[in-house]
């Protein structure tokens, strides 16, 4: 069962999500999971906060989303490994005991209201593309010296803060729809504020910030395996375009062109068997033995390798509530499946003299579709 997502605006612990650790001092580990933590970034030895990269305002995103202004800048340490925020606005303690839950078992059911650019399965495909760009390295974490939190010493390296910062705001980009299936950035709509928005002006490493961002967005695009889907079709099958399938003799067809050049890759199968679909070139062919006024979806599929990466919380696939879950890198490799959809009918057969076209369909079987005279 999944419930309502929870928004939290201004939780200091809701930033940024960096990567991977190096500690100082041992963290408690539980079984299949671990203890994540949020170290915030320091401004001199003693732990104090720096507070000139903190988000500057509350920001209302895209599909829903929201993040609260926040003093500091914190990051997101998991078990050594880089780890991502997936939940922006969901609240996290600064240290938190938390399971692991692959990655499909998580996206499984996710719901598509909450990226409106984008399904599930491509968001997902993005966001191992965005982690294989991004950072992947070491964070050197201390302990306050009451043991109540970590934080980032103030000498750690801003040029590896920068790319984190990077890799955080472009996976948010993903999550809440500002970015498309061709990782091409979408603009929030009137009303709605970019993620990048979370950057602070007075931010020392601002340019730098921006460099590594674009960096990865080229690296993105460059290595992304084309994940286009014909261009007749759609990836939610509820918004699939309706062809007519034209009378041809005994049969019914419609020839539909790819102008996306991807037709190829994908195999394709149709909801009822009485309906063929057949490639040839940039063309595919839809033919119906019979007539299918009530219509069939016809699906295309294409396997393509991403990297695995696998979800932290503490609990099961839901979405939205707290602890925010978090992502990491596996080193491996997946399979996933790009769809998409297109739906086919019979076209009204021209009635003659008065023009009009009464169909008798049988209850059970379909079969039996033919014009009335009058």
């Amino acid at each position: 069962m999944f419930h309502t997502r929870v928004r939290r605006i201004g939780a200091l612990l809701a930033a940024l999500l960096l990567t991977a650790g190096i500690f100082r001092i041992p963290l408690p580990a539980r079984a299949a999971g671990g203890t994540l933590i949020t170290p915030y970034l320091a401004l001199n030895e003693w732990g104090a906060a720096d507070s000139s990269w903190g988000r500057p305002k509350d920001l209302e995103l895209m599909s829903g989303w929201q993040l609260g202004r926040s003093s500091t800048f914190t990051v997101f340490v998991m078990n050594g490994s880089a780890a991502y925020c997936i939940e922006p606005g969901v609240s996290l303690g600064a240290s938190t005991a938390v399971d692991r839950i692959a990655r499909d078992d998580y996206w499984n059911g996710y719901p598509e209201s909450l990226n409106e650019t984008i399904p599930p399965d491509v968001t997902k495909f993005l966001l191992g593309q965005v982690m294989l760009q991004g950072y992947d390295g070491p964070i050197e974490v201390q302990q306050t010296a009451d043991g109540s939190g970590y934080y980032i010493p103030a000498d750690f390296d801003r040029s590896i803060l920068s790319k984190w910062y990077a890799t955080q705001i472009l996976i948010w980009e993903t999550i809440v729809g500002e970015r498309d299936a061709d990782f091409s950035h979408v603009a929030p709509p009137s009303g709605r504020n970019a993620v990048r928005e979370v950057l602070n002006p007075s931010c020392p490493s601002l340019s730098r910030i921006g460099s590594e961002y674009d960096s990865i967005v080229t690296a993105v695009k460059t290595a992304l395996v084309n994940p286009a889907i014909p261009s007749f079709m759609n990836r939610k099958e509820a918004e699939a375009q309706v062809v007519d399938l034209a009378k041809n003799g005994s049969q019914y067809t419609a020839s539909l062109t790819d102008a996306n050049g991807v037709l190829d890759g994908f195999a394709f199968t149709a909801s009822d068997p009485a309906v063929t679909a057949v490639k040839s070139g940039n063309v595919l062919k839809i033919t119906s033995s019979r007539a299918i006024p009530g219509g069939v979806t016809v699906a295309a599929s294409r396997t393509i390798t991403t990297p695995q990466f696998v979800v932290w919380t503490d609990r099961a696939a839901s979405y939205g509530e707290p602890p925010q879950a978090v992502i990491t890198l596996t080193g491996e490799q997946v399979t996933d499946t790009l769809k998409g959809y297109v739906k086919a009918k019979s076209a009204p057969l021209p009635y003659d003299p008065v023009g009009i076209l009464l169909q008798k369909k049988d209850a059970q079987s379909q079969d039996d579709v033919r014009p009335v005279a009058l």
